[in-house]
């Protein structure tokens, strides 16, 4: 390889000859590049909304029904394990948390939209940092929440629900009267928690008022049990050890599940990437994208291979074996890979910016993104170029007379 290096570089100069066509190339490659880029973003943020809530959540273990499905389907339990719970070692508090949907009038247009709907104790927050979500300071509007017919909306709910400057949700919607479900409410303040991929609004209010609007019995059951253990407990070893507790008795209908705060997560983010439409979607899209781009490399180096055999029937002659001849062709697709990848990192920045501040998608460039797209831009040219070598031997001395 350093004799290779110290040649002339045959390689640069034959993308450099055609200015238009190398960058009509690059810009094909650049284009393929630039659909992983985007499909990743989608693909993180749904990695990112799947779990916004959990994060916001105080919780060390946490208590659900078998039949859960995901955050804002997590199904119902009897409220009574969350007692037997707290009576177990090494768990310092529980307390239930109510999540269900409900719908939502638009006071604009009077349309009817699913809405996220969460119930907490108004006395014990459930948040990990409560000033984060703005239920902190002298005017916590937390304490709103003691009147029954008032609510906190999530900023991030959409402007589909009707906010009066018809984009986002502001304190000049505090006072507005609404229709929640079959209750009209008012909106005694915003919090900041952010919102899911099943829902595009949320609401919070207090534990009379959630079991007035959901059709179940939210005094008897509720959606999860958050757990918060003493100093020094270990999650993983207490949630393994009052799973055993709970099947060891011969009690096997209305059993719960206890799980760490690491596994719930995981499980989260598994279930909308792994087991939801959405998450197959956008990894189809980047293996799409990836074929994409091998295409148009692929394309390109065969047509430069093409027009250039004479030449290199001539470097034939010369005494340049078939290594030689790769190497050129590998150089080629490797420059291309570096001229396609840089255009394709700038432009996805500003249509990842465009993308959040327009949609609301919390989707943000990584470290880790960049460089995985930057060896997959590499690994798509060398296989197209490893494809196309096939034409090379077709370039025989003989062949120039």
């Amino acid at each position: 390889m350093p004799s290779l290096l110290r040649r002339t570089p045959m390689a640069l100069y034959n993308v450099m000859q055609y200015p238009v066509r190398t960058t009509v190339s690059s810009a094909g490659i650049a284009f393929a590049l630039l659909l992983v880029f985007m499909q990743l973003g989608f693909l993180g943020a749904v990695s990112n909304t799947a779990t916004l809530l959990y994060e916001q959540l105080n919780f060390d273990l946490i208590i659900r029904s078998p039949d859960y499905l995901h955050l804002y389907e997590s199904r119902q339990f009897d409220q009574s394990w969350l007692a037997w719970c707290q009576g177990q070692a090494d768990v310092e508090d529980v307390q239930p948390l109510w999540i269900d949907l409900t719908r939502w009038q638009n006071p604009r247009d009077n349309r009817i939209r699913a809405i996220a709907l969460i119930g907490i104790r108004v006395d014990t927050p459930p948040f990990q940092k409560p000033k984060r979500v703005g239920l902190s300071g002298a005017s916590n509007p937390l304490y709103e929440l003691t009147n029954s017919r008032q609510l906190l909306i999530d900023r991030a709910t959409r402007a589909d629900f009707g906010p009066r400057n018809g984009q986002y949700f502001e304190s000049a919607d505090v006072g507005s009267e609404v229709m929640l479900g079959t209750q009209r409410m008012r909106i005694a303040g915003l919090v900041s928690i952010g919102t899911g991929l099943a829902a595009n609004g949320q609401v919070l209010v207090g534990q009379s008022a959630f079991s007035k609007l959901v059709p179940w019995n939210a005094n008897e059951n509720c959606s999860l049990g958050l757990v918060r253990l003493k100093p020094n407990a270990d999650p993983e070893q207490v949630a393994r050890r009052l799973n055993a507790l709970l099947r060891s008795g011969n009690r096997t209908q209305g059993i719960v599940e206890i799980l760490s705060r690491k596994e719930a997560l995981s499980r989260e983010t598994k279930r909308w990437i792994d087991q939801t439409p959405i998450g197959a979607i956008f990894k189809m899209g980047v293996l799409l994208a990836l074929m994409v781009g091998a295409t148009v490399v692929y394309q390109v180096l065969s047509t430069d291979i093409a027009n250039r055999m004479p030449e290199y029937a001539t470097l034939k002659a010369m005494g340049h074996g078939s290594l030689y001849l790769s190497s050129l062709v590998l150089f080629q697709a490797w420059y291309l890979a570096v001229l396609s990848f840089l255009p394709a990192w700038l432009l996805s920045e500003v249509l990842y910016r465009v993308t959040a501040w327009s949609a609301g998608i919390p989707i943000t460039m990584t470290t880790t993104r960049i460089g995985w797209v930057a060896c997959a831009g590499i690994a798509i040219c060398t296989l197209s170029a490893l494809a196309a070598l096939n034409k090379i031997r077709r370039a025989e001395p003989a062949a120039l007379f």
